[in-house]
């Protein structure tokens, strides 16, 4: 009889599919040339702290009746938008709801290395990879970050597609070029001087907000005003603005 073939893998299982190690798992997600998943069971928001959504335009009208938006990996539910007057209440796309699996990002994974027993404290997941996906929903946790046990650590199948036939997976790689530092800095310069001609950032000093702050921001302003901008990584806008280093190629 010929099984099908498995859709994902807990890390046990992904380390024997590799002939590696747990901790190597571990360590292949942390440098960026794996895409680590985690499980979530029906994770519910307590307490009022909804759950905060970067979706694009494009993947509006899959919203549901009853305010859900899946697939067969995923569900986010009580998704509503919610507009205010007041500025200092975001505005935006949130939900109460979220279930299966979701990508993280490679820089949760690096503690792991170091403390095999610590818990994942993940301030957003997504149900796309760090590479460029602009047709996937990331999921924030603006109040208090997600925390999850490593077990329901996993890696999909193909993912371990991707690692074993050397796929170029990670954002770092996928964003690198050969630019000067003079050139990377004016860039900065430009996209922080447009923005201090939009209104909306005339209280806000985009020189020391974060970088995943000011991209919720961008994204809120765009969707309240309908304008359709290509979604944005919060670690590729920290690159555009000339905050995060490049790896130095060998």
């Amino acid at each position: 009889m010929n099984l099908p073939e498995r859709l994902y893998y807990p890390l046990s299982e992904a380390a024997k599919k590799l002939n590696c190690t747990e901790q190597d798992i571990i360590h292949f997600g942390a440098i960026g040339a794996l895409n680590l998943s985690i499980y979530l069971e029906k994770h519910k928001v307590t307490n009022g702290n909804l759950l905060r959504l970067n979706i694009p335009t494009k993947m509006l009208n899959e919203i549901d009746c009853f305010g859900y938006i899946m697939d067969d990996a995923w569900c986010i539910g009580g998704v509503k938008y919610e507009s205010s007057n007041n500025n200092s209440k975001p505005v935006g796309y949130f939900s109460n709801f979220v279930s299966g699996f979701f990508y993280i990002n490679s820089y949760n994974l690096i503690k792991l290395e170091f403390d095999k027993e610590c818990e994942l404290n993940l301030a957003t997941i997504s149900t796309g990879n760090e590479s460029f996906n602009n047709d996937c929903i990331d999921i924030l946790f603006p109040s208090e970050p997600l925390k999850i046990d490593k077990k329901f650590l996993c890696v999909k199948k193909e993912d371990i597609y991707n690692l074993k036939n050397n796929t170029k997976i990670s954002i770092k790689e996928n964003i690198e070029s050969e630019e000067a530092p003079k050139t990377v800095a004016k860039k900065g310069e430009l996209i922080i001087g447009l923005l201090q001609l939009i209104p909306e950032f005339s209280d806000i000093d985009p020189y020391t907000i974060s970088a995943s702050k000011l991209a919720d921001l961008i994204d809120a302003i765009a969707k309240e005003k309908e304008i359709d901008i290509p979604k944005i990584h919060s670690q590729t806008l920290s690159l555009y603005l000339g905050r995060e280093k490049k790896s130095r190629k060998k």
